[in-house]
Protein backbone atom coordinates (compact mmCIF):
# COMPACT_ATOMS: atom_id res chain seq x y z
CA UNK A 1 0.00 0.00 0.00
CA UNK A 2 1.17 3.55 -0.76
CA UNK A 3 2.41 5.38 2.34
CA UNK A 4 0.09 8.40 2.45
CA UNK A 5 1.25 11.10 4.85
CA UNK A 6 -2.21 11.43 6.43
CA UNK A 7 -2.19 7.73 7.31
CA UNK A 8 1.39 6.95 8.31
CA UNK A 9 2.98 7.01 10.79
CA UNK A 10 -0.35 8.04 12.44
CA UNK A 11 -3.75 8.97 11.08
CA UNK A 12 -4.21 12.74 10.93
CA UNK A 13 -7.71 13.37 12.21
CA UNK A 14 -9.44 16.64 11.31
CA UNK A 15 -12.98 17.88 11.79
CA UNK A 16 -13.67 17.20 8.10
CA UNK A 17 -12.57 13.60 8.54
CA UNK A 18 -14.70 13.31 11.68
CA UNK A 19 -17.81 14.57 9.81
CA UNK A 20 -17.25 12.13 6.95
CA UNK A 21 -16.91 9.35 9.54
CA UNK A 22 -20.12 10.40 11.32
CA UNK A 23 -21.90 10.29 7.95
CA UNK A 24 -20.33 6.89 7.17
CA UNK A 25 -19.00 8.37 3.92
CA UNK A 26 -15.93 6.26 3.19
CA UNK A 27 -15.40 7.90 -0.20
CA UNK A 28 -14.84 11.25 1.52
CA UNK A 29 -12.78 9.60 4.27
CA UNK A 30 -10.33 8.11 1.79
CA UNK A 31 -10.37 11.26 -0.35
CA UNK A 32 -9.14 13.13 2.72
CA UNK A 33 -6.56 10.53 3.72
CA UNK A 34 -5.13 10.23 0.18
CA UNK A 35 -5.43 14.00 -0.51
CA UNK A 36 -7.54 13.54 -3.64
CA UNK A 37 -10.81 15.20 -4.61
CA UNK A 38 -13.11 12.64 -6.20
CA UNK A 39 -15.90 13.73 -3.86
CA UNK A 40 -15.19 17.49 -3.70
CA UNK A 41 -18.33 19.58 -4.24
CA UNK A 42 -18.78 22.97 -5.91
CA UNK A 43 -19.56 24.42 -2.47
CA UNK A 44 -16.09 23.41 -1.26
CA UNK A 45 -14.47 25.11 -4.26
CA UNK A 46 -16.51 28.29 -3.70
CA UNK A 47 -15.63 28.31 0.00
CA UNK A 48 -11.91 28.01 -0.79
CA UNK A 49 -12.08 31.01 -3.16
CA UNK A 50 -13.82 33.15 -0.53
CA UNK A 51 -11.29 32.15 2.13
CA UNK A 52 -8.40 33.09 -0.15
CA UNK A 53 -9.98 36.51 -0.79
CA UNK A 54 -10.42 37.14 2.94
CA UNK A 55 -6.84 36.09 3.68
CA UNK A 56 -5.61 38.62 1.13
CA UNK A 57 -7.99 41.50 1.92
CA UNK A 58 -8.61 41.16 5.66
CA UNK A 59 -11.81 41.23 7.71
CA UNK A 60 -14.92 42.90 6.28
CA UNK A 61 -15.77 46.13 8.17
CA UNK A 62 -18.85 44.66 9.85
CA UNK A 63 -16.90 41.73 11.24
CA UNK A 64 -13.97 43.92 12.27
CA UNK A 65 -16.33 46.04 14.36
CA UNK A 66 -17.67 42.95 16.13
CA UNK A 67 -14.16 41.66 16.77
CA UNK A 68 -13.08 45.02 18.22
CA UNK A 69 -15.91 44.89 20.77
CA UNK A 70 -14.90 41.47 22.14
CA UNK A 71 -12.13 41.16 24.73
CA UNK A 72 -9.61 38.33 24.81
CA UNK A 73 -8.46 36.05 22.03
CA UNK A 74 -10.70 35.33 19.06
CA UNK A 75 -11.14 32.39 16.72
CA UNK A 76 -12.99 33.22 13.50
CA UNK A 77 -14.37 30.60 11.12
CA UNK A 78 -15.92 31.71 7.81
CA UNK A 79 -18.85 29.90 6.20
CA UNK A 80 -20.38 30.65 2.80
CA UNK A 81 -23.52 28.67 3.67
CA UNK A 82 -25.89 28.39 6.60
CA UNK A 83 -24.27 28.46 10.04
CA UNK A 84 -26.52 25.76 11.48
CA UNK A 85 -24.54 22.72 12.59
CA UNK A 86 -21.14 24.37 12.60
CA UNK A 87 -20.91 25.16 16.32
CA UNK A 88 -19.21 21.79 16.85
CA UNK A 89 -16.59 22.60 14.21
CA UNK A 90 -15.62 25.89 15.82
CA UNK A 91 -15.70 24.05 19.17
CA UNK A 92 -13.08 21.66 17.79
CA UNK A 93 -10.89 24.55 16.60
CA UNK A 94 -11.23 26.23 19.99
CA UNK A 95 -10.07 23.00 21.64
CA UNK A 96 -7.00 22.87 19.40
CA UNK A 97 -6.11 26.50 19.99
CA UNK A 98 -6.57 26.21 23.75
CA UNK A 99 -4.15 23.27 23.82
CA UNK A 100 -1.48 25.00 21.72
CA UNK A 101 -1.93 28.61 22.89
CA UNK A 102 -0.76 30.45 19.73
CA UNK A 103 0.71 33.91 20.37
CA UNK A 104 0.38 35.90 17.15
CA UNK A 105 -2.45 36.95 14.85
CA UNK A 106 -2.61 34.55 11.93
CA UNK A 107 -4.87 34.02 8.95
CA UNK A 108 -5.23 30.33 8.14
CA UNK A 109 -3.59 29.16 11.35
CA UNK A 110 -2.63 25.49 11.05
CA UNK A 111 -2.66 23.55 14.33
CA UNK A 112 -1.75 19.99 15.17
CA UNK A 113 -1.45 18.04 18.41
CA UNK A 114 0.09 14.57 18.54
CA UNK A 115 -1.41 11.80 20.68
CA UNK A 116 -0.42 8.14 21.11
CA UNK A 117 -2.50 6.78 18.23
CA UNK A 118 -3.32 9.79 16.04
CA UNK A 119 -2.56 13.43 15.28
CA UNK A 120 -5.34 16.01 15.72
CA UNK A 121 -5.17 18.71 13.05
CA UNK A 122 -7.17 21.77 12.09
CA UNK A 123 -7.02 25.10 10.30
CA UNK A 124 -8.46 28.20 11.95
CA UNK A 125 -9.49 30.77 9.34
CA UNK A 126 -8.38 33.70 11.50
CA UNK A 127 -6.83 33.74 14.98
CA UNK A 128 -6.45 36.95 16.98
CA UNK A 129 -4.46 36.69 20.25
CA UNK A 130 -5.53 38.28 23.51
CA UNK A 131 -6.06 37.61 27.21
CA UNK A 132 -6.98 34.18 28.62
CA UNK A 133 -10.68 34.66 27.98
CA UNK A 134 -11.58 33.55 24.46
CA UNK A 135 -14.45 33.77 21.98
CA UNK A 136 -15.18 31.60 18.96
CA UNK A 137 -16.95 33.41 16.13
CA UNK A 138 -18.80 31.85 13.22
CA UNK A 139 -19.24 34.33 10.37
CA UNK A 140 -21.61 33.72 7.46
CA UNK A 141 -20.09 35.43 4.42
CA UNK A 142 -21.23 35.92 0.84
CA UNK A 143 -19.09 36.98 -2.12
CA UNK A 144 -20.08 39.75 -4.51
CA UNK A 145 -18.96 38.43 -7.89
CA UNK A 146 -18.45 40.51 -11.04
CA UNK A 147 -17.19 38.96 -14.26
CA UNK A 148 -16.44 35.70 -12.45
CA UNK A 149 -14.19 37.48 -9.92
CA UNK A 150 -14.82 38.20 -6.25
CA UNK A 151 -15.01 41.98 -5.80
CA UNK A 152 -16.14 42.02 -2.17
CA UNK A 153 -17.15 39.68 0.65
CA UNK A 154 -19.98 40.73 2.94
CA UNK A 155 -20.97 39.37 6.36
CA UNK A 156 -24.62 38.37 6.61
CA UNK A 157 -24.71 36.72 10.04
CA UNK A 158 -22.46 36.02 13.03
CA UNK A 159 -22.65 33.69 16.02
CA UNK A 160 -20.29 33.93 19.01
CA UNK A 161 -19.45 31.40 21.71
CA UNK A 162 -17.49 31.95 24.91
CA UNK A 163 -14.66 29.43 25.06
CA UNK A 164 -14.79 27.63 28.40
CA UNK A 165 -13.94 24.18 29.74
CA UNK A 166 -17.65 23.50 30.14
CA UNK A 167 -18.36 24.41 26.49
CA UNK A 168 -15.48 22.49 24.94
CA UNK A 169 -16.13 18.89 23.93
CA UNK A 170 -13.70 16.02 24.61
CA UNK A 171 -12.21 15.96 21.13
CA UNK A 172 -9.32 13.74 22.19
CA UNK A 173 -11.75 10.93 22.99
CA UNK A 174 -13.83 11.61 19.86
CA UNK A 175 -10.83 11.69 17.52
CA UNK A 176 -9.35 8.55 19.10
CA UNK A 177 -12.56 6.67 18.27
CA UNK A 178 -12.44 7.98 14.68
CA UNK A 179 -8.79 6.94 14.25
CA UNK A 180 -9.37 3.46 15.70
CA UNK A 181 -12.40 2.91 13.46
CA UNK A 182 -10.55 3.99 10.31
CA UNK A 183 -7.48 1.91 11.16
CA UNK A 184 -9.73 -1.12 11.56
CA UNK A 185 -11.34 -0.53 8.14
CA UNK A 186 -7.91 -0.07 6.54
CA UNK A 187 -6.80 -3.41 7.99
CA UNK A 188 -10.03 -4.93 6.64
CA UNK A 189 -9.03 -3.84 3.12
CA UNK A 190 -11.41 -0.91 2.59
CA UNK A 191 -8.60 1.49 1.57
CA UNK A 192 -7.19 -1.11 -0.86
CA UNK A 193 -10.63 -1.32 -2.50
CA UNK A 194 -10.71 2.48 -2.86
CA UNK A 195 -7.21 2.55 -4.36
CA UNK A 196 -7.98 -0.23 -6.85
CA UNK A 197 -11.06 1.68 -8.05
CA UNK A 198 -9.45 5.12 -8.41
CA UNK A 199 -5.78 4.41 -9.06
CA UNK A 200 -5.57 1.21 -11.08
Amino acid sequence: MIDFRRIKPKIRVSYSLYKAWVNNNWGEIFDYLTETSHFKSNAVVKGKQVHEWLEKNGLPDKLQKIVNEIDGYKIIDYKTGNLNGYASQVNCYAWLSKMLKPKIETRELKLEVEFDDFVAVGVIDHFIPGAKKGTAILAQVQPIIEREEIKEVIVTKTMAYEISDKWLMDWELIFEEVANSINFQIHQGKLDDYLRYYYF
